[in-house]
C-alpha cells in the first residue's frame, strides 16, 4: 500500500492508478460475480488506461474488465471506501478545501460512533490536490493500519 500511497501524492490520479488501486485490493464491478475474483492464485493486473486483467497461472487472461475512475471521481472513490471499509455504514467523511500549501483538499474519515477522545474517532486523515485522490491516499492508509 506505501506504493500507491506514494505514487498518489506524487502523481495525482491517473487511470492507471485507478487500474492498480483495484487490482491491489481486488475490487472487481459490482454487477460482476466470478469464482476467479476470490482465486488467490489468479494474478490481477493494470495497464495504463485502467484496464484490469484477470490472469490463471499459465498466463491465460480469463477476464478483463475497466477500473472505476476512483482517483478521477468523487463519487467512485467514496463507492470504493463503501466496498472495502469493514462496516462502512459507520463511517463518515470530512472533505474540505484547506489552505495548505499546494495540497487543497483535506479528507478525514471517521467512525460515526462517538468516543470522547478526537483520536480514537479518526480513522484516517490525507491531502491532496483533488478530493478524489485525497479520499484514496485516506482510505489506503486506514487499510493499512487495519482499522
Amino acid at each position: 500500500m506505501d506504493d500507491l500511497i506514494t505514487r498518489l501524492e506524487k502523481e495525482g490520479g491517473s487511470r492507471e492508478l485507478d487500474a492498480a488501486i483495484t487490482c491491489a485490493l481486488r475490487v472487481a464491478p459490482p454487477d460482476w460475480l466470478n469464482e476467479s475474483f476470490f482465486d488467490p492464485k489468479v494474478t490481477w493486473r493494470g495497464d495504463d488506461f485502467g484496464g484490469v486483467g484477470l490472469f490463471s497461472e499459465s498466463g491465460r487472461k480469463i477476464l478483463s474488465f475497466h477500473a472505476a475512475p476512483i482517483t478521477q471521481s468523487l463519487d467512485a472513490a467514496i463507492a470504493l471506501c463503501e466496498r472495502v471499509l469493514p462496516y462502512p455504514e459507520f463511517v463518515q467523511y470530512s472533505i474540505e478545501k484547506t489552505d495548505l500549501s499546494d495540497r487543497l483538499y483535506s479528507v478525514v474519515l471517521k467512525r460515526k460512533k462517538f468516543d470522547p477522545n478526537p483520536w480514537i474517532m479518526r480513522l484516517s486523515h490525507a491531502y491532496a490536490n483533488t478530493a478524489p485522490v485525497a479520499v484514496c491516499i485516506a482510505l489506503l492508509r486506514a487499510l493499512e493500519d487495519g482499522k
